[in-house]
């Protein structure tokens, strides 16, 4: 009886710690999938290298808006004030929510320690956000409208003083590109703006590590920027300077690639359909270094356990049970480090880039070979940890014909997963890009 109810306690477990994790995977072979464009019959095209040139403007031009509560608002109301902007819309499904709620925190965090902070979140689709709409909204994330501004107004003003005001990124979606919470695209970044009305910052509002900078920023932890040296173009005739730049490289050839930085994470389209590549670029970006260690620890202990399973079916074999015992229990302690690495491997993933899983970039057949493997490799996964407590269950209850008929099964499955995991390892970090 005590040993059932622990079975059932380790099972409950097992499956509670495990699944959740394992699901990550699976909806990342989804996500990494589309993001490569693969299909059946098609050849992965590499886009040409492209330069994209974006305005960068020194200050923020005069502006006024109508605010959420019926007021007139605009610049000359933010003279000698440091403020943040942010852009969003009320019936987006993407990450509007997401940086309303961090603009939140800021606002909530900031308030105590720099009440002279102004928080100003324009909304990029106007002719649906009147302020009654916005008003609505503010009141959801119990917005302070003395400190956080929601600004509407016309369409193309609002928008072009976005691109050419503050030098992001907006654009209406049309055709197929135009689906229900999707009818603008714009980027998701927020401006930090010092007291002359000059840019001086960027910082993603939808992931909590750039966010938290910003914090520290605000509330005087960190040296607050200062508006940098600006890039002149001076024509071979020693014309007049020209606009000031900034130069981007970038990989992508299409209309949406060249429109806005792949760094600034843009909720142009669904992640499923943005570059594998960029996806890739921006992880390596925004991860610590400790966070990106993490994927070789993971295979070095899967390899580890593969090699402890190999001797201790050896030793099995060979009539050694004691050595047999010890090598199957360093392989399971291994695995179970395994999964601590795993599961911290994944929220470093998601709370600095904001990503659910890393993208596996190949061609057609090298993708196809990948989700052959990986799909089992989750499944099983999910068995491993409920096959091998139940064996070593009837061992120490010495219950040694049960033991050796789920060991024959158990054996094979954790082996598999054990290898098929430094085989993904490979393939997502050292496949030939």
């Amino acid at each position: 009886m005590v040993m059932t109810q622990t079975f059932r306690i380790s099972l409950g477990l097992a499956w509670g710690l495990l699944l959740p994790a394992l699901m990550v995977p699976m909806q990342a072979c989804v996500a990494a999938q589309e993001s490569a464009g693969i299909a059946v019959g098609e050849e992965e095209v590499s886009p040409p290298t492209t330069i994209n040139l974006r305005m960068t403007p020194t200050s923020v031009p005069d502006f006024t808006f109508s605010e959420c509560m019926g007021e007139e608002f605009g610049l000359e109301d933010l003279k000698g004030r440091r403020w943040v902007a942010s852009f969003i819309f009320t019936r987006c499904v993407l990450t509007c929510r997401k940086i309303t709620q961090s603009i939140k925190d800021l606002h909530d965090r900031v308030g105590r320690e720099n009440p002279d902070v102004m928080f100003i979140t324009f909304t990029v689709d106007p002719e649906y956000d009147t302020p009654e709409i916005l008003r609505e909204y503010a009141s959801i994330f119990e917005a302070d409208h003395s400190r956080w501004k929601f600004l509407t107004g016309d369409a193309d003003e609002i928008r072009g003083f976005i691109v050419r005001g503050l030098g992001s990124y907006v654009k209406e979606n049309v055709g197929e590109d135009r689906r229900p919470g999707m009818e603008v695209a714009h980027s998701n970044q927020v401006i930090l703006i010092n007291e002359n009305a000059e840019p001086v910052g960027k910082y993603l509002g939808t992931n909590d590590g750039e966010m938290a900078e910003l914090a520290q920023v605000l509330a005087g932890r960190k040296d607050f920027p200062t508006p940098g040296t600006p890039i002149h173009v001076v024509t071979p005739d020693g014309a007049p300077p020209g606009v000031e730049i900034e130069i981007v490289e970038r990989s992508g050839g299409s209309s949406a690639a060249t429109d806005s930085d792949p760094a600034e994470d843009t909720n142009a389209t669904p992640s499923g359909e943005q570059s594998a590549r960029v996806r890739v670029l921006k992880i390596e970006r925004l991860l610590p270094e400790w966070a990106k260690r993490l994927p070789s620890t993971n295979a070095m202990l899967n390899c580890t356990a593969a090699v402890l399973l190999c001797c201790g079916w050896l030793a099995i074999r060979s009539g050694n049970r004691g050595l047999h015992r010890k090598l199957m229990t360093m392989a399971f302690l291994t695995s179970v480090a395994f999964l601590g690495c795993y599961l911290a491997s994944h929220w470093a993933l998601h709370h600095y880039a904001s990503e659910r899983g890393r993208p596996f970039v190949g061609g057609p057949v090298a993708t196809r070979v990948y989700y052959a493997i990986l799909v089992p490799h989750v499944i099983l996964a999910a068995l491993v940890p409920v096959l091998a407590v139940r064996v070593f269950m009837h061992a120490f209850a010495e219950r040694w014909d049960q033991h050796r008929r789920l060991a024959r099964l158990t054996f094979p499955i954790w082996l598999y997963v054990s290898v098929t995991g430094v085989v993904i390892y490979g393939m997502l970090y050292h496949w030939p890009k």
